[in-house]
C-alpha cells in the first residue's frame, strides 16, 4: 500500500497572520492622527453694577456713547416736541443727498425772493431767524453754519427747499431717513423743528447724536463757536457748553411748545480711552436749565465707566490635549483691556480650532471676544508650544 502524504496549513496561516500584523502596523504608522481639541479657560469679567445719574426731574433724558449704544434713560419715552435739535435731522438728510467733504464749502446757492418770504415768516412767527437778502450767494456749508449754529429755522426750510425741491419732499425724505436709523418714534414735520408736530425721543435722539458725530461736516460745524455768513456777517454758536468738559456739539432747542431741549456729545477721558458721549435732555422748563442739567450728566457719567483688563499677554487662553496624552497652552498673543459702562453685561464668547499633530509654537488656533453693548474687542490666542507627535510605540498600540 502507497503511503500517504499529510499538507501542514500552519506555515501558510501563519505567513498570512504575519502580513496581517505588518499591515496593521503600517496603517497604524500613516493614518492620519486625531486632532487636538481646545478647552477654553473661564474668563473672569466684573458683575453689572447700578449706575446712579443725577438725572432731570422733568421731562426726559438719555445718555449713550459712540461705539457703546444706548446706557441709560429717565423719564416716559413718548414722543415730545424737539425745538430746533430736528435742525440736526435736516443737517444729515441734506448731507445724505449732497454731501461735504471736511473742510468743503459745497455749491453755492443763489437765494431768491422766496427765502426772503421764508425768513420773514420765521420772524413772524417769533421764531429765530438770520438775515439773507435777494441775490445773496451763499454756501451748503453757510446755510448749514446759520441752521446750526445760529439755530436759524429759515435757513433750515431754504436748505431743505434747495436740496428737495419743496417742504413736502424734504419731509417725506427726511422721515424715511430717520427710520433708517432706527428712529421709531421721530416724526419730521417740518424743517426747522418749530412746528411741534416734529417730535422725537431722548432715546431716539441718541441715534441721531451717534449719527451726527459721525458725519465730519457736521461733527466740524456744530464744534465752531462762531462763522460769518455773506449777509448777516458773524453769528454765533448757541451752545454755549461748548468748550467746557470736553462739549463738543451738538444743538440746543427752545419753544414754547418742547421747552428746553439739548443734543450734547463730549469726549470723555476714561482709562487712558476717549469716550464720546451723547446725551439728551427734553422738556425742561428753559434751554438753560436743559443745557445745566445736561452738563451735570457728562460730569457724572464718568463714574458709570469702568477700564476692566481680563486678559494679559501670555494668559492662558485654552489648554489642548491629545489622544496620546501631551496637553499645549494656546495663550494670549497680546493684553486685552477694554472700556465698559458697569451697567452693561459683559458677555465672554470664545472660539479655538482644532489643531494637526505637528502644529508649530506661535501658531494663531482661536480668539476669545468681550461684547459689552454695541462694542466688541477681541484678542488673538497663539500656541504656547507645538504640538507634538505621538511615539512610534502609541501609535502602533492604538491602531
Amino acid at each position: 500500500m502507497a503511503a500517504r502524504h499529510y499538507h501542514n496549513p500552519f506555515p501558510r496561516l501563519a505567513n498570512w497572520c504575519l502580513l496581517l500584523v505588518i499591515v496593521i502596523d503600517l496603517f497604524s504608522l500613516l493614518r492620519a492622527l486625531p486632532a487636538a481639541t481646545a478647552q477654553a479657560v473661564s474668563l473672569a469679567v466684573p458683575a453689572t453694577q447700578t449706575v446712579s445719574l443725577p438725572w432731570p426731574s422733568y421731562g426726559q433724558a438719555a445718555l449713550g456713547a459712540q461705539g457703546y449704544g444706548l446706557l441709560a434713560e429717565n423719564g416716559k419715552p413718548a414722543p415730545v416736541p424737539i425745538a430746533s435739535v430736528a435742525k440736526v435731522i435736516t443737517a444729515l438728510a441734506v448731507l445724505n443727498r449732497y454731501p461735504l467733504a471736511a473742510n468743503a464749502d459745497g455749491p453755492m446757492i443763489t437765494l431768491s425772493q422766496s427765502d426772503i418770504n421764508i425768513y420773514n415768516s420765521a420772524i413772524a412767527e417769533d421764531g429765530s431767524a438770520v438775515a439773507v437778502s435777494v441775490g445773496e450767494q451763499i454756501s451748503e456749508r453757510q446755510l448749514l453754519e446759520g441752521m446750526l449754529l445760529a439755530s436759524a429755522n429759515n435757513m433750515a426750510t431754504s436748505l431743505a427747499d434747495w436740496a428737495f425741491g419743496s417742504l413736502p419732499a424734504y419731509e417725506d425724505s427726511a422721515n424715511s431717513f430717520v427710520s433708517g436709523l432706527g428712529m421709531i418714534n421721530t416724526h419730521m414735520a417740518d424743517a426747522s423743528g418749530f412746528a411741534p408736530q416734529t417730535v422725537s425721543t431722548a432715546e431716539d435722539l441718541i441715534k441721531l447724536g451717534q449719527a451726527a458725530m459721525d458725519n465730519s461736516a457736521i461733527a466740524e460745524i456744530v464744534s465752531e463757536k462762531s462763522a460769518t455768513l455773506p449777509v448777516a456777517g458773524q453769528i454765533y454758536n448757541y451752545n454755549q457748553l461748548l468748550g467746557s468738559d470736553g462739549i463738543i456739539g451738538i444743538k440746543t432747542g427752545n419753544t414754547d411748545q418742547a421747552g428746553g431741549t439739548y443734543l450734547f456729545a463730549a469726549d470723555r477721558s476714561i482709562g487712558g480711552q476717549t469716550i464720546l458721549l451723547i446725551g439728551a435732555t427734553l422738556g425742561a422748563p428753559d434751554l438753560a436749565t436743559a443745557m445745566s442739567d445736561s452738563h451735570n450728566l457728562v460730569l457724572a457719567a464718568d463714574q458709570g465707566f469702568q477700564l476692566i483688563k481680563p486678559v494679559k499677554q501670555n494668559d492662558r487662553l485654552a489648554v489642548y490635549k491629545t489622544h496620546w496624552g501631551t496637553r499645549v497652552d494656546a495663550v494670549a498673543a497680546s493684553n486685552l483691556s477694554v472700556v465698559t459702562w458697569k451697567s452693561q453685561v459683559i458677555s465672554v464668547k470664545t472660539s479655538f480650532q482644532n489643531q494637526a499633530a505637528g502644529a508649530k509654537a506661535g501658531k494663531t488656533v482661536g480668539q476669545i471676544t468681550l461684547s459689552a453693548g454695541s462694542q466688541t474687542k477681541s484678542v488673538s490666542a497663539v500656541l504656547a508650544q507645538p504640538i507634538a507627535r505621538p511615539s512610534i510605540l502609541w501609535r502602533l498600540l492604538h491602531p
